[in-house]
């Protein structure tokens, strides 16, 4: 009987054991756009058609788990927080939608939605060469994107940027908060250089 009382004893522990180290949930986390306030809310006519192309983005965080730089020959996996979707369309999607609100005389489509836009003026293509995170300090961005004038074959310009932002607040929530604002400030960039292609346009 003392026996069978320490088995049962022994299987009451190890299903309490096994309760108790049931793995954390998996949290999912996405970009955002610039808010919907700040854009233009009435309809015009698009003057122009831009398409944004996939981005290349680095083996080291082109996966679906964010992967943050704990120093620099070493990054941390966290595959309990993982993005929605992949970077190279998701990244794009939020620059056409952030362009889409800097330039409301324009019709912005981005990956994989660019074939729409088959008859585009500007075509954008993304080198992402670093996307760096550091929880709780700031995040880091160095892309080179090429924008390419299809009205004239032979002006193409190639920009380069390197841009950090604070991340404000603990957590995941907060990188990826701080890599929308990154991506928030290339959009400006993007939109300054489309808005003076324009205007070369305009006066030629």
């Amino acid at each position: 009987m003392m026996f069978l009382r320490n088995i049962c004893f022994g299987l009451l522990c190890m299903l309490l054991l096994a309760g108790c180290a049931t793995s954390p949930a998996t949290r999912f986390y996405t970009l955002s756009a610039i808010k919907t306030e700040e854009a233009t809310q009435n309809f015009v006519t698009p003057k122009y058609r831009i398409v944004i192309g996939q981005a290349t983005i680095p083996d080291t965080v082109n996966r679906a788990a964010i992967v943050t730089r704990q120093g620099d020959n070493q990054v941390q996996v966290h595959e309990n927080h993982r993005w929605t979707e992949s970077l190279k369309t998701e990244i794009p999607r939020v620059i056409a939608l952030n362009l889409s609100a800097l330039l409301p005389d324009a019709q912005v489509a981005g990956y994989p939605q660019r074939l729409a836009l088959a008859d585009a003026d500007f075509d954008v293509v993304l080198d992402v060469r670093a996307f760096d995170a550091m929880p709780g300090k700031a995040v880091a961005l160095d892309v080179q994107w090429r924008i390419q004038n299809r009205t004239d074959e032979k002006r193409t310009l190639i920009q380069h940027a390197r841009l950090t932002e604070e991340v404000d607040g603990d957590g995941m929530a907060a990188v990826a908060a701080a890599f929308s604002r990154v991506l928030a400030t290339l959009s400006e960039e993007m939109a300054a250089v489309v808005r003076s292609e324009t205007l070369k346009q305009s006066d030629s």
